[in-house]
């Protein structure tokens, strides 16, 4: 007796996490990174630090980028950002920060007041999974930046004397976050970074050849690596693509935003009638999901 089908290897979709105190450079690498990934499709950025990601826009190097600064910073609207993007049909979503929908996550545990476990955590560890499952599910690249807790050590320079140095600890993230993600980078100030957790096995076989400490000027060279590990199976088609954008897909109008997209793929010859006839189906399913949720806020 068969169970499930055969599993097959398919060009997959990365869930990298860049942590750093600040000045590492977190925003800056998840952009060249971002770059490599989107190969020229869109990249966007969900920017919870006043958008100061739009300081890197136009610089030498950069790629274009769309921005949405974070306003209330809450994982439901992390969750909404990514749900946005996915429809929008982007091709590498930045969070930047995933720290602040922690931190805030803990704000609304202190505000309930009484007993946290069943006032606080019992209304926000659901929306935590629900986050978790939204970055998990996102049709395209996901990075995200984290910021880590710091502490000055001192240490002798070159010439014997005691210098105060910056390094980073523990990231700003819930317990166990670091297992949602393929790759996890540790970036410092003084333009180095180390690989504290990959699943691809070129990058770490390049970790046990050369050692665990990079500079930025490799951050190109280590997207590229992942690209090739990525790419490594059978494409995604047209139909998975424009599938989990109608999924995605936030409000009636994002979703009406698709139907051109699903048009032009069936003139191009991309979709079969059968995927064109699967789409459609899905799509009115899911405009009805979100009609009915319009009529119940009302």
């Amino acid at each position: 007796m068969a169970f499930g089908t055969l599993a097959t290897r398919k060009n997959a979709k990365l869930r990298l996490l860049l942590t750093g105190t600040s000045g590492s450079g977190k925003t800056y690498n998840a952009l060249l990174i971002a770059k490599v990934l989107a190969d020229g499709r869109d990249i966007g950025l969900g920017d919870s630090e006043r958008g100061s990601s739009q300081k890197y826009a136009g610089m030498p190097g950069m790629p274009p980028f769309y921005a949405k600064d974070f306003e209330e910073k809450t994982p439901q609207e992390f969750i909404e950002f990514i749900r946005e993007a996915a429809a929008a049909g982007i091709s590498v979503f930045i969070g930047d920060s995933y720290s602040h929908a922690w931190m805030k996550a803990l704000e609304i545990v202190d505000a309930m007041g009484g007993n946290k476990f069943s006032n606080g955590w019992k209304h926000v560890t659901p929306l935590l999974a629900q986050l978790t499952d939204a970055l998990l599910s996102y049709p395209g690249h996901v990075i995200c930046t984290a910021r880590e807790k710091s502490e000055y050590v001192v240490e002798k320079d070159e010439k014997g004397r005691a210098v105060p140095r910056k390094v980073g600890m523990a990231p700003v993230l819930r317990d166990g976050a670091d297992y949602d993600f393929d790759v996890v980078l540790s970036l410092s100030p003084d333009g180095t970074f180390a690989v504290t957790k990959t699943r691809c096995s070129a990058l770490r076989d390049l970790v046990t050849a050369r050692g665990n400490a990079f500079r930025w000027a490799d951050v190109l060279a280590v997207a590229e690596l992942l690209k090739t590990w990525l790419s490594d199976g059978a494409p995604v088609s047209p139909r998975d693509v424009l599938a989990d954008r109608i999924r995605f897909a936030s409000s009636v109008d994002a979703l009406a935003a698709i139907g051109p997209d699903i048009k032009a793929q069936v003139a191009a010859g991309t979709l079969a009638q059968e995927d064109r006839e699967a789409l459609l189906k899905l799509y009115a399913t899911r405009k009805a999901e979100l009609t009915q949720a319009a009529e119940v806020m009302l």
